[in-house]
């Protein structure tokens, strides 16, 4: 197969090649962990997630590059430092299933490692590879922790021997909202952290995002529950003490308890979050994914900059303004390669031949 410059590749394609990089099988070949069958690696029904983790790998993926003009000097030989903080790290691998086929794909904790070497190298056969300086993992939950430590030794291992880098790492066993802060205060050779908060729910307050956010060291990735949370405000407005208190970190959500059966509440509680965002001094840029209209598998997946419009989020908004618009039924038959590329666009012209 002859192959041509990624830019030049049609979007679809390079959204199904991201899938592909994501699976596990492809990773490891033949020689499959046995830890792919652990009981704490967290199971999903439906291909559609998978949209997220392409999102934060392609986010990733250019981000450790890009962040290299940082230096403030050109002429300077030493590379910026960035880290890497997963604070909802899971297991490191998700297990989809679609009409009762499994798919084993990575997830943000392994992509941190991933996508800055194995993916660059795949997919844009880079000579230079820059990966992060550091990684940290914090998962709360023991059992998660456990197996997540072992992927990680392995996927580092499995790196090695195809001659790519891994970075410092470390699997924190502990509450995020404890010691999120501290792990970017101790590490002071950190130039700059993406972090990364996918959880399941409001586990991560208010207070800690804000925390790091004024270290004016971090850029963030938050999956917002959009939905999961929008069905949560009665119960917020009849209790004197909700996580909502926590998660939002204000009172202005109280102004939506006369009108919870609104159809846009739910985006009304996220408006108010990045409202509270933008007045620390940061810029939010958001991919909205839905199962369906009827909301009720929908998230945000914000991104959070200190810079306005910075290198490494242009890949990011190109896949956004592509992937937002895709149903279901269009996602499952490019990563499933069931039809051709003209299911997205009937008249586009693929260039990848």
């Amino acid at each position: 197969m002859c192959y041509v410059g990624q830019k030049r590749q049609d979007i679809s394609w390079r959204v199904k090649r991201h899938f592909e990089l994501l699976k596990v099988s492809n990773f490891y070949g033949d020689n499959m962990p046995n830890w792919i069958n652990g009981k704490a690696i967290y199971s999903i029904n439906g291909i559609y997630p998978a949209i997220k983790e392409i999102m934060i790998a392609v986010y990733v993926g250019t981000y450790t590059t890009a962040i290299q003009g940082m230096k403030k000097n050109k002429n300077d030989a030493d590379e910026v430092k960035p880290c890497y903080l997963d604070m909802t790290a899971g297991t490191g691998v998700i297990k989809l299933t679609h009409n009762n086929s499994n798919y084993f794909i990575f997830g943000s904790a392994t992509i941190g490692l991933l996508a800055p070497t194995y993916f660059q190298k795949k997919l844009r056969q880079r000579k230079t590879i820059y990966p992060f300086y550091k990684a940290i993992f914090i998962e709360n939950d023991r059992d998660r922790s456990i197996i997540l430590r072992k992927i990680i030794n392995d996927v580092c291992k499995r790196l090695q021997e195809l001659n790519l880098p891994c970075p410092k790492r470390q699997v924190i066993s502990k509450d995020a909202n404890v010691v999120a802060y501290d792990v970017i205060d101790k590490h002071k050779d950190c130039d700059h952290w993406l972090v990364v908060i996918d959880p399941e729910g409001m586990e991560i307050s208010w207070k800690t995002l804000k925390a790091l956010l004024n270290t004016q060291k971090v850029d963030v990735i938050f999956n917002y529950m959009c939905a999961g949370i929008r069905r949560q405000l009665r119960h917020a407005c009849r209790a004197e003490d909700h996580a909502f208190h926590q998660f939002f970190g204000n009172e202005e959500w109280r102004l939506l308890c006369n009108n919870d059966n609104e159809d846009r509440v739910g985006e009304k509680l996220h408006e108010i979050y990045i409202k509270s965002i933008g007045e620390l001094g940061y810029y939010v840029k958001t991919a909205s994914v839905f199962r369906n209209r009827l909301f009720d598998w929908h998230y945000h997946l914000d991104v959070i900059v200190k810079k306005e419009d910075p290198p490494w989020l242009r890949g990011f908004e190109e896949y956004r303004k592509f992937l937002e618009d895709l149903g279901e039924d269009g996602l499952v038959n490019i990563l499933l390669g069931k039809t051709l590329i003209d299911y997205v666009y009937p008249t586009h012209t693929n260039t990848f031949r």
